[in-house]
C-alpha cells in the first residue's frame, strides 16, 4: 500500500472517532431536563400547573426515547441531534410548568388566606347569633353545628400553614358554609 493511502485511511479514522466523540448521548441535557422536572415538582406543579407538567413530562419521555434509541444504533450511525432539541424542549417546557404552579400556588394561597378570615368573622357572628336563640334544643343543634364549622376552620388552618392551598382553601369553604348557616337559622329562629 503506498504511503497515500495510509495517510487516507489515517485521516478516515480519525474522523471517524472524533465524530464519534461529538456524537455522544447528550448527558449534560438529560440532567438538565430531569433537574427542570424535579425543580417544578418541588413547587407543586403536578397540583398547579397539571396540564403544562403532564406536557414536560411526556417531552421528557419522549427525548430520553430517542437517546435510547440512538444508543441502540452502531457508534458511528448516532445522531444525538434531535434528542437533544428534544431535551431542550422538555427542559423549557418543565422551567414553564413552575413558573406557572408559582403563579398558581400564590393566587391558592391568597384565597385561602381571604377565606379564612372570612371564616373567622363568619364563626364571632355565628356565635353571637346563637346566644340569642329561644329554644334549648335549636340552640344545641346550631352550637354542634358551629363547632362543626370551627373543626374545619382549624383544619384550614392547619392546612394552609403546611402549604396546602388548595386543601386549605375547601375546608375553609366548607366552615364558612356551616358558619352562615348557623347565623341564617339563629336570625329565623329569634
Amino acid at each position: 500500500m503506498s504511503r497515500r493511502i495510509c495517510s487516507l485511511r489515517a485521516a478516515s479514522i480519525a474522523a471517524a472517532l472524533s465524530t464519534v466523540a461529538c456524537t455522544g448521548a447528550p448527558r449534560e441535557s438529560v440532567d438538565a431536563a430531569q433537574s427542570a422536572m424535579e425543580a417544578a415538582k418541588s413547587v407543586g406543579a403536578e397540583t398547579y400547573a397539571m396540564e403544562a407538567f403532564t406536557d414536560a413530562e411526556k417531552a421528557l419521555a419522549e427525548a430520553v426515547a430517542e437517546v435510547e434509541s440512538q444508543n441502540q444504533r452502531i457508534v458511528p450511525f448516532r445522531s444525538y441531534t434531535e434528542a437533544s432539541r428534544l431535551l431542550r424542549e422538555a427542559k423549557d417546557r418543565a422551567e414553564e410548568a413552575k413558573k406557572q404552579a408559582e403563579a398558581k400556588r400564590e393566587e391558592w394561597k391568597d384565597e385561602a388566606e381571604t377565606l379564612i378570615q372570612q371564616t373567622q368573622a363568619a364563626l364571632v357572628t355565628a356565635r353571637s347569633s346563637v346566644a340569642s336563640v329561644h329554644g334549648a334544643a335549636k340552640r344545641k343543634q346550631l352550637t354542634g353545628t358551629l363547632q362543626q364549622a370551627a373543626d374545619l376552620l382549624f383544619e384550614a388552618e392547619t392546612l394552609f400553614k403546611s402549604g396546602s392551598y388548595i386543601e386549605a382553601h375547601s375546608e375553609a369553604e366548607d366552615a364558612k358554609a356551616n358558619a352562615d348557616e348557623v347565623a341564617e337559622e339563629s336570625a329565623a329562629q329569634t
